[in-house]
């Protein structure tokens, strides 16, 4: 029998709470392992996966020197099927782990190793890596990336609609903060992208883009979020 997701982590959740770290410890890994594959059609948990799962997992790992061993582990394993796959999802895996492992700075030393070695790695990664390349002011690199700003605010929005859904279907999952951390993602992603073309001279599509994002978050109920991306591209 298939164990739900959310009872994975609600179980991981409690055995934290009560001391039991191998129990925790287990149930985090079976979660990040399986919760993608196990989540049925109401659900969707690729956003708490990356995130809650992996924060209190660290956390864990603060106390339980061999949960942060095995977070270790995932990094290197996920580097390494990306790699051998060039799918993007198993980056992802390596740079938000890396992220909860203080291993920031190595990931994006890792992207430009591959801009200027292997441009398939590179591009198959970019997705995740835009917003640190945005950060660090590279715009130099973003702008050799940006012929698919339309199709990247895309999936900037399809992460936001998907993510509040799931927030309001399952409470449990972190209820308004979690709702205010998927405002703040989207912030931040149209933002960066909004910043990206300013900074790079594409001034048009700087335009019909924040009208874009104007519209699409009046007619979701969030027109203060456009202003918040506005604020953000001028950083």
């Amino acid at each position: 029998m298939v164990v739900p997701p959310g009872q994975v982590l609600r179980e991981a959740r409690d055995a934290a709470r009560a001391g039991d770290c191998p129990r925790a410890l287990s149930s985090y890994e079976h979660f990040f392992d399986r919760a993608l594959q196990d989540q049925g059609e109401d659900h969707n948990y690729y956003g708490v996966r990356l995130s809650y799962c992996l924060d209190e997992w660290a956390r864990l790992g603060e106390k339980y020197p061999e949960a942060r061993e095995r977070l270790q582990t995932k990094a290197s394993v996920a580097l390494a099927e990306f790699e051998a796959t060039s799918d993007p999802e198993r980056f992802h895996d390596y740079q938000s782990i890396q992220d909860h492992l203080n291993g920031t700075e190595l990931v994006l030393s890792q992207f430009i190793a591959y801009h200027e070695s292997n441009q398939e790695l590179a591009r198959a990664a970019l997705r995740f890596m835009w917003n640190r390349l945005v950060e660090a002011k590279r715009w130099d690199i973003c702008s050799r990336y940006l012929d698919d700003a339309e199709a990247r605010y895309k999936v900037v929005l399809k992460k936001f609609d998907e993510s509040i859904e799931l927030c309001i279907t399952d409470p449990s999952l972190g209820g308004q903060e979690f709702a205010q951390q998927i405002k703040r993602w989207y912030v931040l992603d149209a933002g960066h992208l909004l910043g990206a073309l300013q900074n790079t001279g594409r001034l048009d599509a700087a335009s019909q883009l924040a009208a874009t994002v104007a519209s699409d978050m009046k007619s979701r109920g969030h027109p203060e979020l456009a202003a918040q991306v506005g604020e953000r591209a001028a950083l």
